[in-house]
């Protein structure tokens, strides 16, 4: 076998396991690697027993039949997108008793009520609605609109100039009051005691959300 004949045989052997790695990786196993190799070595003792000299056998560049496979580079990790404006979270709820209340009359509320007499009107008359709930500490405290539900909400906006006038501001970056379905106290108004009264001393600040 001459040089140029042992070449062209080694070049087939490692070519025909490319073509496999390449369309059917799963054919390609390690006994046919060692098979290929064995070959090409045959060829190689071959050649130098005939005086010959081996010339490597391919020269494209890719891997090596006993080598293995080169990892394909990974994608990096995407950056994450540029955040947005993140809504400003409803501020913490304060110490206090809890309270609630149902109107103010004019700038102060009358009367409060504790969870346990809110729960006696409710049963007695469950359409009532307590819009108010407060945090109470000694002579003063602090308040807010209570969690109402859709048709709450819809009341509330309606006896805006009876239940609001005096007691609770709407934000310049409120949503429309027609398409409100929350209203979101952002700031907490401020209340001190006054005999039996609960007198407004700085209004809620809020807005309306669809």
């Amino acid at each position: 076998m001459n040089e140029r004949q042992t070449k062209a045989l080694n070049d087939l052997y490692m070519a025909t396991v490319e073509v496999l790695n390449a369309f059917a990786p799963e054919m390609v196993t390690a006994e046919m690697r060692r098979e290929t190799v064995a070959r090409m070595l045959d060829n190689f003792l071959s050649g130098m027993n005939a005086g010959g000299t081996i010339m490597g056998g391919n020269t494209g560049g890719g891997n090596r039949p006993d080598e293995p496979k080169r990892p394909e580079p990974q994608p990096g990790p995407k950056p994450d997108p540029e955040p947005g404006p993140k809504p400003k979270p409803e501020p913490p709820q304060p110490e206090g008793e809890v309270r609630y209340a149902q109107a103010p009359v004019g700038a102060a509320f009358k009367r409060l009520k504790d969870a346990d007499a809110r729960a006696e009107i409710l049963q007695s008359d469950p359409e009532a609605v307590f819009f108010y709930k407060f945090y109470i500490t000694d002579e003063s405290g602090c308040f807010e609109i209570a969690p109402l539900d859709g048709m709450q909400v819809k009341e509330l906006i309606a006896r805006a100039s009876e239940l609001l006038d005096g007691v609770a501001e709407v934000v310049p970056e409120s949503e429309k009051a027609d398409t409100a379905t929350r209203v979101v106290t952002v700031q907490r108004g401020e209340v001190v005691k006054n005999g039996r009264s609960w007198e407004i001393t700085r209004p809620a600040r809020i807005k309306y959300v669809s």
